[in-house]
């Protein structure tokens, strides 16, 4: 929580810069502090087994599952976005990222350059 809160308030002092580089960059980091607050928090990712549901060249979605906690991890590593179809054994899903609610019907869209944490329910 720490390090999210420090990179959230560096991310908005830096902000008031205008140069679009360092913008870019620390949205980024902002991000990963994100992610590593999801990852600390969920004992699937921590602990989990390991299932490989999808693997491309450029996009992968796999599975941590640990006790009552279930996770799915989606990258597409490409520009592109990409439609991936495995069986999610769920509906919908909350990012442990950034909280939206994803639908999993007619296959999970992940767009480009994008990382999914997805908790099932």
């Amino acid at each position: 929580v720490t390090l999210v809160t420090g990179l959230s308030s560096l991310v908005c002092s830096l902000l008031r810069n205008s140069n679009p580089m360092r913008v870019r960059i620390i949205v980024q980091l902002d991000v990963v502090a994100m992610m590593v607050n999801a990852r600390q928090n969920s004992k699937a990712l921590n602990y989990g087994d390991f299932k490989s549901l999808v693997l491309t060249n450029r996009q992968c979605v796999f599975e941590r599952n640990c006790d009552d906690s279930r996770v799915m991890v989606a990258i597409n590593a490409d520009e592109n976005p990409y439609t991936a179809h495995f069986d999610a054994r769920a509906g919908r899903a909350r990012d442990l990222i950034t909280g939206a609610e994803i639908d999993f019907g007619g296959g999970l869209d992940i767009p480009g350059y994008t990382v999914y944490f997805l908790e099932p329910f």
